[in-house]
């Protein structure tokens, strides 16, 4: 069944992101660290999979601001990139820290919490703290 909920999504989006990067630790090492070296690639590669993938942030946060679950002044421009950081940092974290890191999913309900707060509408804050536990 499809996820109608815009938190959900963005919960299942969080997820399912860094389940990825735990589920395939080389090629997220090869996309975290090897590519983002070659200053050739970075400034030639123009991957529109990456924007949709962006976009679906985006339309997540649309989505709850026609609902009101989200903050109408927040831009889902700048959401995207500030939840696709997120997630690239916390990924980038757990390939650098091999000998120590844990299961990333571990910190999925805490990425999801954060992000979820920041967002939400006043009256709404509180389900981040029950949708990340649950």
């Amino acid at each position: 069944s499809e996820v109608e909920d815009p938190m959900e999504k963005l919960r299942v989006f969080v997820n399912t992101h860094l389940g990825l990067v735990e589920s395939n630790p080389d090629m997220a090492e090869l996309i975290q660290v090897e590519l983002r070296q070659s200053n050739k690639f970075m400034k030639h590669y123009e991957n529109r999979k990456f924007h949709e993938y962006l976009d679906i942030l985006a339309d997540i946060v649309a989505q709850g601001q026609r609902e009101g679950a989200i903050r109408s002044g927040i831009s889902p421009s700048v959401a995207k990139r500030v939840i696709f950081g997120a997630l690239d940092e916390m990924s980038t974290y757990w390939v650098f820290s091999k000998g120590r890191r844990g299961p990333l999913r571990e910190i999925c309900s805490q990425v999801f919490e954060i992000l979820a707060r920041g967002l939400m509408a006043g009256g709404q804050r509180d389900a981040a703290e029950e949708m990340a536990i649950g």
